[in-house]
């Protein structure tokens, strides 16, 4: 943006001040940057892969608790 790649122009200080640049700048990489599909970062699988992993967590917990109550009774 400073000294413009192949054909792109040059941007002077008297076109954009340097916060503007900057702010552009910050724009551009916060819209470049892959944000993940599901709402944790499990690899990037995906809602579906992370949500199956949390019921069977779930699963697990749930029966590793019946089977602790069942032999405390």
């Amino acid at each position: 943006m400073l000294t413009g790649p192949q054909n792109m122009p040059k941007f002077d200080d008297r076109q954009l001040s340097f916060e503007a640049k900057k702010d552009i700048i910050a724009y551009v990489r916060t819209v470049a940057e892959e944000r993940s599909p599901g709402g944790y970062g499990l690899g990037g699988f995906g809602p579906a892969p992370e949500g199956m992993a949390m019921w069977i967590i779930g699963m697990v917990a749930a029966i590793g608790l019946a089977l602790w109550i069942g032999a405390r009774s």
